[in-house]
């Protein structure tokens, strides 16, 4: 490991294509882009079984939790929706998964009250996304005394989910 160089992103997109093993077969590699959320999308490569484990670590999790992964729930991302014309929305409702996709980017607004009305209404058995979203708008409910919100699981992804997060959250 010692010889390897160190990458930036920089130099991942920069060297996209020579980054890739010869003797992989590159039909088993499945083309996927990040978020953007550190301000530009980055594409990369994943085997196409990743994709099946990934799934069945999701199913392991949630049965940890007592949760199914098609119960209703609501995912919070920093990826915005483009809808057939072009214009940013909120949130995205996928029927088949039983989810409604909120977007935590859109226009840079602040969507607080929204959000709250979304997940009151729509009423999930839980909530994914980053806890530092779910923390924010926590703060927000409780600031504008709205009590009337509930889940029963958090499943936070990508951060670390610190103890006054959980307090707040729960």
């Amino acid at each position: 490991l010692q010889k390897l160089p160190l990458l930036t992103k920089e130099d991942v997109v920069e060297n996209f294509d020579k980054l890739i093993s010869r003797n992989v077969n590159k039909k088993r590699l499945v083309l996927i882009t990040t978020s953007g959320s550190s301000g530009k999308p980055m594409k990369l490569y994943r085997d196409k079984s990743y994709e099946f484990l990934e799934y069945i670590f999701l199913c392991r999790h949630f049965h940890s939790i007592n949760v199914k992964n098609y119960d209703k729930h609501i995912s919070i991302s920093p990826r915005p929706f483009i809808i057939k014309n072009g214009i940013e929305n909120i949130y995205l409702y996928e029927r088949y998964f039983k989810r409604l996709r909120l977007s935590s980017t859109p226009h840079g607004l602040n969507l607080s009250n929204e959000y709250c009305k979304l997940i009151k209404e729509f009423r999930p058995i839980y909530i994914i996304g980053n806890p530092s979203l779910l923390y924010n708008l926590a703060c927000y409910a409780q600031e504008k005394n709205i009590e009337d919100i509930e889940f029963k699981y958090f499943v936070g992804l990508f951060e670390n989910l610190f103890h006054y997060q959980r307090q707040r959250i729960e």
